[in-house]
């Protein structure tokens, strides 16, 4: 068995002398005591006696012990595998819409930042108005002075605070840098936060024009062809508003609305929103990109198609005047001229001082914005009680 169990010249020997022992021995078992002599029989009797204690090793007759990997049994020496490099950070929608906004440099300094808007242009008249050659010629010409306002935004000061031990700064780990976490975490924070701001000045823009930004969608359940019909009006809207004109640009839904859109079918079961050039009948064409926020892959009433789940927290958070705050707005906008989104760097402080007497830091991740709209009905609002919450998947 030794020669057996290493490799060499005398293994293949070896092996074979083992494998002869078995079937001789199995030989001898077979063929029972008869005709053999006393050493026979006894030897015969011996390996009996072995194998009927083989079974009962088998048989779990004989005490044992079931050892496991349990808190009150060896568990200990199985302990649990921390891999904190992989942490999961708390995942939240972030800044779709600012990133999709005109963006201007935030200036050095100032609070509030002013843009001119002409509210009345000059006037532009024909001083014949006649098809009689010479007639009216030498007239007063009407004229109109022009007239314009400013349009403002004010300095926002988004911040995230955090308390942290000092303990944690230095001892967390190991593999990881625990201020890299909390940097991460407040960074996303403070996206949302940026962008759900953003959101509250659309909204509030919208609705203060004079006659409200929006077209309302009216039903008894969410019909995606009606609602489609609607996003067009509201690109009419703005393609033919005297002071607006602009060609929209975007078409913003939450992620209730789009996947309402995007899971439509017709009575025949076929789907609404399809693949380019694959149906004649489509709400939506184009291709699912699996992104959870942004860009859809889609276009949708000829525009690209984007969902933020940030402009429903900011809806139903009080900028639901004029409509109730369970409707899912959409929003057809030409984004290129609607307005200017200014943004500074993003500062960390990070402060020992205020808690020196418990060994706690105050960490500080802020960003100074502002919103400023420039022309109101280029953002067209479309909800109604087509749009409410129950009426969506």
């Amino acid at each position: 068995m030794l020669d057996a169990s290493y490799p060499g010249p005398q293994q293949r020997g070896a092996m074979d002398r083992l494998m002869r022992h078995q079937e001789q021995m199995e030989g001898i078992l077979r063929a029972g005591p008869a005709g053999k002599d006393e050493k026979g029989k006894a030897a015969y009797r011996a390996m009996r006696s072995y194998e009927r204690e083989n079974r009962r090793y088998r048989s779990d007759t004989r005490e044992n012990r079931a050892v496991s990997t349990g808190s009150s049994s060896m568990g200990d020496f199985a302990p649990t595998i921390y891999m904190l490099p992989e942490y999961a950070p708390y995942r939240t929608y972030g800044r779709t819409l600012i990133d999709n906004l005109r963006k201007r440099p935030l200036p050095e300094t100032g609070l509030t930042f002013a843009v001119p808007l002409i509210t009345q242009p000059t006037q532009g008249v024909n001083q014949t108005n006649s098809n009689t050659q010479g007639a009216n010629e030498n007239q007063t010409v009407t004229s109109r002075d022009m007239t314009a306002t400013y349009q403002t935004g004010v300095l926002q000061t988004i911040i995230d605070n955090l308390n942290v031990s000092q303990q944690y700064l230095d001892r967390v780990g190991p593999g990881i840098e625990g201020d890299m976490i909390v940097h991460d975490d407040q960074q996303r924070q403070v996206n949302r936060s940026l962008n759900i701001y953003a959101w509250n000045q659309l909204y509030a823009a919208a609705l203060a024009a004079s006659p409200v930004a929006a077209v309302l969608y009216t039903d008894t359940t969410f019909a995606p062809q009606k609602f489609k019909a609607q996003a067009h009006a509201a690109k009419a809207t703005i393609r033919k508003t005297d002071g607006t004109v602009a060609y929209p640009t975007h078409f913003f839904g939450d992620a209730d609305l789009w996947e309402s859109i995007e899971g439509a079918y017709d009575s025949n079961g076929r789907p609404y929103v399809v693949p380019q050039g694959v149906a004649y009948n489509p709400i939506a064409v184009g291709d699912n990109n699996d992104a959870p926020e942004g860009y859809t892959g889609f276009k949708f009433a000829g525009l690209p198609a984007f969902a933020d789940e940030a402009m429903f927290t900011s809806w139903s958070g009080g900028a639901a005047s004029p409509g109730s705050s369970t409707y899912h707005p959409g929003v057809i906008g030409a984004f290129d001229i609607a307005s200017y989104w200014m943004e500074g760097a993003p500062v960390v402080r990070v402060l020992p001082q205020p808690g020196a007497s418990t060994l706690t830091v105050l960490i500080q991740s802020y960003v100074y914005a502002a919103y400023v709209s420039i022309y109101a009905e280029a953002i067209q609002l479309i909800f109604g009680t087509g749009t409410q919450t129950g009426y969506l998947l």
